[in-house]
């Protein structure tokens, strides 16, 4: 255990404080669990790519230090009672689809963003999912800002946390969103809207 947390901390960053190695402690064996009830086997769970649950930069952080930082997703009070499909609805709907489709292998998807330290997942997930909403309807992937919801967007809260379904709104209210390289994310880094 000493080695692969020497070996993270390399690659990461983190500190020698014991509270991050009881938490890097805590998520090695869960990730070791995990892969056990998925029958999956791998030798080095930092850079073995056979490994489903793996080590991250996110392993030295307790499950609440986790939560605080990167789970910015708050449902709009506004919004809780959407419509919703009943379960006939879904499974007929269902029935003709494909039982899988890696949507990666036909372009639809961006590379893998980082919020960093700002509770911005909600901005992410909207910005996401326009982007391959515009590629599903021209066969084009935009890269979209997601700096530009999360520091406009005034209903949601930045990186203390907001809504998909008010970002969509507040899209289609601001005409479209900036690219990525015209609006690029700062909070990421600094944690600040």
């Amino acid at each position: 255990m000493a080695a692969l947390y020497k070996r993270f901390q390399m690659k990461h960053g983190s500190s020698n404080d014991v509270r991050r190695l009881t938490a890097f402690k805590a998520n090695v064996v869960k990730a070791v669990d995990l892969n056990a009830e998925q029958n999956v086997t791998c030798k080095d769970l930092l850079d073995d790519p056979q490994c489903v649950f793996g080590i991250t930069k996110f392993s030295d952080m307790f499950d609440d230090e986790f939560a605080a930082t990167h789970k910015g997703y708050k449902r709009s009070k506004a919004h809780r009672n959407l419509p919703t499909l009943s379960i006939d609805d879904l499974q007929d709907a269902l029935k003709s689809l494909p039982v899988s489709v890696d949507w990666r292998t036909k372009g639809a998807v961006t590379p893998v963003k980082d919020q960093g330290n700002c509770g911005s997942c909600w901005a992410y997930s909207a910005t996401e999912e326009i982007e391959t909403g515009v590629f599903m309807a021209t066969g084009t992937l935009p890269m979209l800002s997601e700096q530009e919801v999360i520091s406009c967007d005034t209903t949601d809260g930045g990186c203390n946390g907001g809504d998909t379904v008010t970002a969509y709104e507040w899209v289609e209210q601001n005409g479209g969103l900036e690219s990525e390289k015209d609006y690029p994310d700062s909070s990421a880094t600094s944690g600040l809207t």
